[in-house]
């Protein structure tokens, strides 16, 4: 019998797409729903089209202000953010046909200002008039903290920084009263203690570390794809490719993968069959992602690698491609396409340094795929390092020099069928203990527990 209580919660975020952002609190919607919560996500932006579909389909969505553009010829991005979340929140508090018991916020901290505010003068009201409290919700608060705000914001010039000062001041004051605060990661708490010391000397609300989570239910579907892509693995018994899959942004280092893999000796005709895969998120009108898909692709030139790019939303996937090129470049794949290289990689190059978590090695991981990732930030609470953990291990954790990444390529490449398989099963073992959904929010919904 399950004796835990039911409550009902709103989840409230800025813009409700794809990003990672996005993923982890859909997931936290669904997590929590089937443990038995009535969940509603509150957004500034929902469009069905571009979104989790299967997922979304699963919870019920209200959008506020999504008319609204996000700026103003460009500028006063945070302060038009900010404007929308105070309309949103006040119409969820006052006018909004439900109350809540619990609001779960990310990304913008401003609506726990008001939720406060709010808070008091019901409180106070009760009091006054002398009512019964029971009859009336007085919300709780949990705020999920990706990453301090103020630690992504562009500072470029004297008047931006001045600009900034009261937003980072309202970020910090407005955490003060959550009644709880999650971190992804212990990398980001230590961030977070050091980005917002007053809060940190003021406040017993230490920020609980709970990890983002995958989904292993979710196996790249059976079709024809699929098959053609097995056929061709087993037509061609040495074909092996290294993966990189990261934004196409300029932080992520994928430079460091071409590099690593330039290294090993394509000299002899059983390596001539080695590859590297380079996807990730690419958005043709970014400025970044064109010029750094453009800047890697003169990195190969220099390092005397052939490689093409592959569009897979208008270009059939040409295995005759694959076979006249040594780095493939491909931009947006879908995410069944993303399973199924990830699904038969040899292993794959996590390169960014100080990620906040890092949702790609656990990605992989599931799949049984080693993990190479630079020995910084979130990775270093994810990955398993096999120097560390012997054959219990699911990759390694190296500096970022190209010489000793390679050496980890090398050995892999060298290993045989044997060597390979004492490490089969670790990846999928060590997600599902700690890395699942269920885990997730099973963890969130001991913090709403104690909380009533």
């Amino acid at each position: 019998m399950d004796l835990r209580n039911k409550v009902k919660i709103a989840l409230i975020h800025p813009d409700l797409g794809i990003g990672g952002a996005e993923r982890l609190m859909v997931d936290i919607a669904i997590g929590l729903q089937n443990l038995g919560h009535t969940i509603t996500i509150h957004t500034n932006f929902f469009d069905p089209n571009h979104c989790f579909k299967e997922d979304c389909s699963q919870l019920k969505i209200e959008t506020y202000a999504q008319g609204i553009p996000n700026t103003f010829f460009n500028k006063f991005y945070i302060l038009i953010n900010n404007l929308k979340q105070i309309y949103l929140i006040l119409y969820v508090l006052f006018f909004y046909n439900e109350t809540y018991d619990f609001f779960i916020i990310d990304q913008n901290p401003i609506s726990i200002l008001f939720i406060f505010l709010y808070r008091f003068w019901l409180k106070l009201f009760i009091n006054i008039l002398i009512l019964d409290e029971k009859r009336y919700k007085i919300p709780r608060c949990l705020f999920y903290c990706h990453f301090p705000d103020q630690n992504l914001a562009k500072r470029d010039s004297n008047l931006k920084k001045i600009y900034r000062i009261p937003f980072d001041f309202i970020e910090e004051f407005s955490l003060y009263f959550s009644d709880k605060i999650f971190v992804n990661s212990n990398f980001t708490k230590k961030v977070f203690n050091e980005t917002f010391t007053w809060l940190s000397k003021k406040s017993n609300n230490k920020p609980l570390v709970i990890y983002p989570c995958v989904d292993l239910s979710k196996i790249p579907q059976n079709n024809d794809f699929f098959n053609e892509f097995g056929n061709f693995l087993q037509n061609k018994p040495n074909f092996k490719y290294f993966l990189s899959i990261n934004r196409f942004e300029r932080k992520k280092n994928i430079e460091l993968a071409i590099k690593s893999f330039s290294k090993i000796p394509l000299l002899n005709d059983e390596s001539k069959n080695i590859k590297l895969l380079v996807s990730g998120g690419y958005d043709s009108k970014v400025i970044e992602n064109v010029e750094y898909l453009k800047e890697l692709e003169n990195l190969t030139k220099e390092l005397q690698l052939s490689s093409t790019i592959i569009n897979t939303s208008t270009q059939k996937f040409s295995y005759d491609l694959i076979s006249n090129y040594q780095v493939i470049f491909l931009p947006s794949i879908s995410s069944n396409l993303k399973d199924l290289f990830i699904l038969n990689a040899e292993c794959l190059l996590y390169t960014p340094s100080y990620e906040h978590f890092g949702i790609v090695p656990l990605e992989a991981m599931k799949f049984n795929t080693l993990v190479l990732a630079d020995v910084t930030g979130g990775p270093t609470e994810t990955i398993l390092p096999i120097d560390k953990f012997g054959t219990d291990g699911t990759g390694w954790l190296k500096e970022t020099d190209p010489n000793i990444w390679f050496k980890i390529l090398v050995k892999i490449l060298e290993w045989d069928d044997n060597e390979k398989s004492l490490y089969k099963k670790n990846g999928y073992n060590h997600i599902e203990k700690n890395f699942t959904r269920e885990v997730m929010c099973s963890k969130i919904d001991e913090v709403i527990q104690k909380n009533l």
